[in-house]
């Protein structure tokens, strides 16, 4: 649970190591196995593992050559430019609270601060915080993914084809034709490395988070609750994403392993991720292939076998007219579950720029003092709304003009495409766009 004075302290020791120093670059690190990629948080973008590396020893799937450097970076009071989310967001006003700070006040983070400072640059370390993901494999559609986290955004892009967009990448499918990409099937070397990897890895983790595509769809990330019933691990918090939209036999088989290991104390805590950003109709046009009701049916299960749940928001132009239900259920879901079991988080949309609130015309912002508004309450964390104002500082800040008029393309033109596609009609879900989409189509083509 995020505690605001904690991280201001944070803050003041990290900065008498060096003003841009993050123990996320060594301590934290997440895995995208099937395209042999790697980042240590969630800001900066993903890059590559280079296979020489990990053939020498398979910890560098987390201790690149990159990393390494930006670690250097920071130690010397640099600011590593792929961590530019933080350093805009902490240039706002002088107490915002970054990921970065944020970061480096979690548990398993600010107890090795003064270890990590007068360790050697270059030093290999096992991670504290480890996200791995096996596979693409998923069943939903969600409009701002891609198809390299999502096969069923591959199989769309394959039958219909692409979005005419000025944004050429976020949608394509070359991936499938990269050395580095390997298939359900595929013998993958990155999966190899990491299974020799983890007898040495798993007795020094903190957390061990599964994501996906859709983990309740690989075969790997099955075999990781099974790895853990059979050798317990009484001090690790699993963490699991999940988007609880899976077939029926697959939620009953995945909470029946849960359930096994929270039983049997193989493991000190779970904690399953699951996503949405509004509620009922909404949530649906922003994720497609999510049945709400169904997400909502599995939620409370979930909650009532005594699983922790973490509801994370990533907070898009959709988000902006359409937030209330969800702060709404969220309020009403903790008048039954504690804030500790139901937890939550919101943050700003990085890519790609199309589903950015930045794009939003001033008028729109009246929606965040709404928000900010109903957020004070008893069962919203202080935390959490202060998430809220950050998201509404830089959203202020807007984009450069040639940037900001190419995104606003682009939003005509997705939207306009996605709804030829699934006979949908983002003006009925989200009519406060109406004014926005007639300004916007209007603006010249970039």
């Amino acid at each position: 649970m995020w505690d605001l004075d904690r991280i201001k302290k944070i803050k003041m020791q990290t900065d008498s190591i060096s003003p841009s120093f993050c123990a996320m670059k060594w301590l934290h690190t997440t895995l995208h196995l099937h395209i042999g990629q790697t980042h240590s948080c969630y800001l900066p973008q993903s890059h590559h593992i280079p296979l020489d590396e990990i053939a020498k020893d398979p910890s560098a799937l987390h201790n690149t050559r990159h990393k390494k450097q930006a670690r250097k970076k920071m130690l010397k009071g640099e600011r590593p430019s792929e961590c530019s989310m933080c350093w805009a967001v902490e240039d706002t006003t002088p107490d915002a609270i970054s990921d970065r700070l944020r970061g480096n006040a979690k548990q398993f983070a600010r107890t090795e601060l003064e270890e990590l400072a007068e360790m050697p640059w270059n030093v290999n370390v096992n991670p504290r915080y480890l996200e791995v993901n096996f596979g693409n494999s998923c069943n939903l559609m969600c409009g701002y993914c891609s198809p390299s986290i999502s096969t069923k955004w591959t199989e769309e892009i394959k039958k219909i084809g692409g979005y005419n967009l000025n944004n050429k990448t976020h949608y394509s499918i070359d991936y499938l034709d990269s050395e580095s990409y390997y298939g359900p099937n595929d013998p993958n070397p990155y999966i190899d490395a990491f299974w020799k990897w983890w007898p040495s890895l798993r007795n020094s983790l903190h957390t061990l988070r599964i994501t996906g595509g859709e983990p309740l769809m690989n075969k790997h990330a099955m075999r990781m609750l099974d790895e853990l019933r059979n050798n317990p691990q009484p001090n690790l918090n699993l963490l699991i994403n999940t988007n609880l939209c899976v077939s029926k036999n697959k939620i009953e088989n995945f909470f029946t392993k849960l359930t096994a290991l929270q039983a049997d104390k193989c493991v000190k805590q779970i904690i399953l991720n699951t996503s949405v950003e509004s509620t009922g109709a909404q949530a649906e046009y922003m994720r497609t292939g999510l049945n709400f009701g169904d997400w909502e049916n599995n939620l409370i299960r979930a909650l009532d076998l005594g699983f922790e749940v973490m509801i994370m928001s990533t907070f898009n132009v959709l988000c902006v007219g359409s937030y209330k239900p969800l702060i709404d259920k969220i309020k009403q879901w903790r008048t039954q579950y504690s804030v500790e079991q139901l937890q939550w988080t919101n943050s700003l949309l990085q890519n790609p720029d199309h589903w950015s609130p930045v794009i939003l015309t001033q008028k729109m912002h009246k929606h965040f003092d709404e928000y900010l508004n109903i957020m004070n309450d008893k069962n919203i964390l202080d935390i959490e709304r202060q998430h809220m104002l950050q998201i509404y500082n830089v959203v202020k800040k807007g984009f450069e003009e040639e940037k900001l008029q190419a995104a606003r393309n682009d939003f005509v033109k997705f939207f306009g495409e996605n709804d030829k596609r699934y006979g949908t009609n983002l003006m009925t879900a989200f009519p406060e766009f109406i004014g926005e989409l007639a300004e916007w189509s209007k603006a010249p083509a970039y």
